[in-house]
């Protein structure tokens, strides 16, 4: 098969489709993927009472007219539906329309009660957690009134579905440590605190009812734990104040702790939880030089069991308005609140602790510090550096070639500040190689042994050594290399004794649709958060991704769409989705992007449909009854810049299965006939197949994946590609 360029050349019809929007008719599924936390679908049927269907209806209730009426019968009864599901928490918005007598008891999630006694004819919104699948609306015995609407939503990680269809995807991206309850713990270095004004806020999920600490400062006794009953609770200086409040059902929970002066209030989930509790003195925690995450800081005892995430801390309180805001936007800061007093400098501690592996965790508030070396650019003349065996300094950088044997040592230069026990993060460009390795040491210890290829290399270390020579040295013979722009920073870190990374969690609020960047640290891979004081950079320095209204993959995270009826396959289907391709994936990586089905694999008629970034080539397969289809694009697939993708299939049709590929107004196709039909059953997922192979998630970024039950035309294809060029563009 040939690749057929198609390029218009009639000016105007291009500028009429780049004023077009996406075409709708047929459409099933339009995910996104939309940079701020949404509330999840509607889960009540005839929330609008416009009809009594799926309502059971208790002792004293009737519907007609789009008015729930409940008579006087003297004892509580209830109107009810099936729609919850046992541990995920929900919002809940109902209007009281009028009121004869008495007053709502309130609304039940299970036998969990919430918006309890009302009366008054209002609008009222309320959040719990259902223990039980049944909501109830509850009527006091002398209650007589009518209510016209109730919206039940779940507080959910979700990505809506644009087209209407309410066939919303699921987002599966969080990262979290996990805490054993037996021993692990996070030890975090220390950072300035006010003496009166405080804020702490993290994520919880637990069911542990056992004593345990979450924070614990040394050396002052402060600590934020859960107590015997597994309430959240307050210690300072001997003295202990809970909120009588348990965020411990298992389901991850948003906790805001505002300190001021000897005040203290407590904010789960963006709702004041209990009174506020007052200590008989300031809560003073200027002097707080460390803490432990999940342990007693002296005791070694009291540990907790569960996930902890997005650990903050800010030295000023934070308002109403800031907390609601925080957990409204789960992927931005509190400083970001358009309405706040706060500064970037009032966070002080920014502990995402969702790196996604290895043993560190960095302090996202704290931006990058001033460079310990001097004359990284190897300006000349040099001043400042020790050459060795010939290394040269030259208008390109350092330059340590092969014209003496052995392991080569190329430059030194002693730090002027101790730096034993602190952790740097180093960085350099490689103007030129022929497949040198370089190592950073701290005198006889290597650091970094890496093979320089490309530019702008990193790592991040301890220094672990009492002599501050810093030397960069060539390893092996015959080889040469170039480097400039050499940088080591101090960053701050987190050790984490025996706590894991949990992946792909779901729900977790802050982590959705963060601008990940990645690095390479100790060669291990980690995923890490914009610096608030930086956003084009995280805080090792690497450029963030481009969020827009992206679904920022790195191997971990994927969406998932249950299987409907409204996304059939076997009749002929369209589906269509831009994507970013990274660039650190290798040529052999399983790159799997939007599958209803399998992505590359052995034929089985059951494995249905599937696109694949595999060995630099784009991928489309489709498995039908009578055989695997597969067509690919190759060679005009850059990294890190925006493509459209868009697959095509009508069966038993001359060229009936299509391949799309659109870059930079320029148009390929792929086509082959095909015969049989698809299998149904599959879900569909975004950075994953239906094999579930971790390995083989995705790492790019994938954006606006639309889903029709009809086959598009090229001119509808290119129309959706001009619609969205304004969010993707190359420029």
């Amino acid at each position: 098969m040939l690749v057929n360029i198609i390029q218009n050349t009639i000016s105007s019809f291009r500028s009429a489709l780049a004023a077009a929007e996406v075409i709708t008719t047929n459409l099933k599924m339009w995910l996104g993927f939309e940079t701020s936390e949404t509330l999840g679908r509607e889960e009540v049927v005839n929330g609008d009472f416009a009809t009594d269907s799926d309502w059971t209806k208790e002792n004293g209730w009737s519907i007609a007219n789009g008015l729930a009426t409940r008579t006087n019968v003297g004892s509580y009864t209830a109107l009810q539906q099936n729609v919850l599901e046992s541990g995920k928490t929900y919002q809940v918005t109902f209007t009281i329309d009028s009121v004869t007598s008495g007053e709502i008891f309130g609304i039940r999630l299970g036998t969990n009660y919430i918006l309890s006694n009302k009366s008054t004819e209002e609008t009222f919104t309320g959040v719990g957690v259902a223990n039980a699948t049944t909501l109830s609306i509850m009527g006091n015995p002398t209650f007589a009134g009518s209510i016209s609407n109730i919206s039940v939503k779940e507080l959910t990680q979700i990505t809506p579905d644009k087209s209407g269809n309410n066939n919303v995807g699921e987002l599966f991206t969080g990262k979290a440590i996990e805490f054993d309850g037996v021993n692990d713990n996070v030890d975090i270095d220390g950072f300035t605190l006010n003496s009166s004004s405080t804020t702490i806020a993290f994520t919880i999920k637990s069911s542990q009812t056992a004593f345990a600490y979450l924070l614990d400062a040394n050396p002052l006794r402060f600590n934020i734990r859960l107590n015997e009953s597994g309430n959240l609770a307050i210690h300072y200086n001997g003295v202990s104040k809970s909120f009588g409040t348990t965020p411990n059902d298992g389901s991850f929970h948003r906790v805001v702790m505002v300190i001021d002066g000897a005040n203290v209030n407590a904010y789960i989930d963006g709702v004041e939880s209990g009174s506020s509790q007052t200590f008989s003195s300031s809560i003073d925690l200027s002097s707080f030089t460390e803490f432990k995450i999940g342990a007693s800081y002296s005791a070694g005892c009291c540990f907790f069991d569960g996930i902890l995430s997005d650990v903050q801390f800010y030295n000023e309180t934070w308002s109403t308005d800031d907390i609601a805001y925080d957990y409204a936007n789960p992927n931005k800061l509190a400083i970001d609140n358009p309405s706040t007093s706060l500064s970037v400098t009032n966070l002080k501690g920014y502990w995402a602790m969702s790196e996604g592996a290895g043993s560190l965790a960095y302090n996202s508030a704290v931006a990058l510090g001033n460079d310990v070396v001097t004359d990284g650019d190897f300006p000349l003349p040099n001043v400042n550096w020790t050459l060795v065996n010939g290394a040269q300094i030259t208008v390109n950088g350092l330059k340590i070639d092969n014209t003496v044997s052995g392991n080569f040592v190329g430059v030194k230069q002693f730090l002027t500040n101790n730096p034993f026990g602190k952790t740097f993060v180093a960085t350099y460009d490689v103007i030129a190689t022929n497949g040198a390795e370089l190592a950073i040491q701290q005198t006889s210890d290597v650091t970094l042994d890496t093979t320089t290829i490309g530019t702008n290399k990193k790592t991040t270390f301890t220094w672990n050594r009492t002599i501050d020579e810093l030397t960069i040295k060539r390893l092996g013979t015959g080889v040469n290399v170039t480097i400039d722009n050499f940088s080591l920073q101090e960053i701050s870190v987190g050790y984490i004794n025996g706590a894991t990374y949990e992946l792909t969690q779901p729900r977790i609020q802050q982590l959705g649709m963060m601008n990940w960047a990645k690095s390479t640290p100790e060669s291990e891979e980690v995923t890490l958060i914009p610096n608030p004081n930086n956003t084009s950079q995280d805080i090792l320095g690497n450029a963030v991704r481009d969020r827009l209204n992206s679904f920022n993959l790195d191997g971990s995270g994927y969406a998932e769409v249950a299987d409907d009826d409204s996304l059939d396959m076997s009749s002929g289907f369209s589906t269509s989705f831009w994507i970013k391709l990274d660039e650190g994936s290798t040529t052999t990586d399983y790159d799997f992007l939007v599958c209803k089905g399998r992505g590359i694999s052995g034929f089985n008629a059951t494995y249905g449909f599937g696109t694949t970034y595999y060995n630099n080539l784009l991928i489309a397969t489709i498995y039908t009854s009578a055989d695997k289809n597969q067509l690919s694009f190759s060679n005009e697939s850059p990294t890190g810049q925006w493509v459209f993708l868009c697959v095509t299939f009508e069966p038993n049709t001359t060229n009936g299965f299509k391949f799309y590929k659109i870059i930079n107004n320029q148009t390929y196709i792929e086509s082959m006939t095909t015969s049989g039909t698809v299998d149904e059953s599959h879900n569909l997922n975004v950075g994953r197949d239906s094999s579930f192979v971790t390995t083989r998630q995705s790492k790019n970024i994938i954006s606006d994946v639309l889903f029709y039950d009809s086959v598009l035309t090229s001119n509808q294809i290119e129309n959706n590609y001009n619609a969205g060029l304004s969010a993707h563009t190359n420029d």
